[in-house]
């Protein structure tokens, strides 16, 4: 009678190493299938993302670059594309950063004009650092006066490289951008934003031209 109780116990629980083993592949070949239709998704979400952020690169550049460009006089526009891409024009607004030195007179051309009773106070800078990939901005002090003069490239060198003006980063993730007089009074401006993604690099273009108003 014990030996029989104990047989049936032995029957009636436990689970098997075949039964363990079965289960373990229906479960990898569930999470197989799981996957599989995972990829696709996670690859198109990925994809967005990164678009996303590249088309945002090129839209802050776009934007901070046609803010002052638009409120400029194109007689005082400065364009250089080697050893950078930069470009200089003379700005209506107070310096935001501090520097010690104005331009210089020397770094000047006298375009013997004036633009009364619009008083230009700074140079603003743009220029591209293929490096970093990115969008940089500085400001010259500009002595108040309606009086119109631009940057000699030389000067617009010298200011790019000089330490003394606070330099800030408009936007990132900026492979190319490039300054080109259209017809006059248009500038262009053509931006190239790109992220590096697995497997494949990703790019958004921006191209547009401005008419400066002053």
């Amino acid at each position: 009678m014990q030996a029989s109780a104990i047989k049936k116990r032995g029957d009636g629980g436990g689970i098997s190493l075949i039964e363990v083993l079965i289960s373990m592949v229906l479960l990898g070949l569930i999470l197989s299938v799981v996957y599989a239709a995972m990829v696709p998704s996670m690859k198109t979400w990925r994809k967005v993302n990164d678009d996303a952020e590249t088309q945002q690169s090129a839209m802050i550049a776009s934007d901070k670059v046609f803010r002052d460009l638009f409120l400029t006089n194109t007689y005082t526009i400065t364009i250089i594309s080697s050893p950078v891409s930069a470009i200089s024009c003379l700005s209506e607004n107070s310096p935001q950063y501090p520097a010690t030195t104005s331009v210089t007179a020397g770094d000047q051309i006298d375009l013997n004009r004036e633009t009364p009773p619009i008083k230009w106070k700074k140079y603003v800078i743009f220029y591209h650092d293929p490096a970093g990939q990115l969008l940089k901005r500085k400001e010259v002090p500009y002595p108040a006066s309606s009086s119109l003069k631009r940057l000699t490239e030389t000067a617009l060198l010298k200011y790019i490289s000089s330490s003394e003006y606070p330099v800030t980063v408009v936007a990132r993730n900026i492979k190319a951008m490039y300054f080109k007089y259209a017809w006059f009074p248009n500038i262009s401006v053509d931006i190239t934003a790109l992220l590096p993604t697995v497997g494949k690099a990703r790019e958004t273009r921006f191209y547009f031209e401005i008419n400066p108003k002053n």
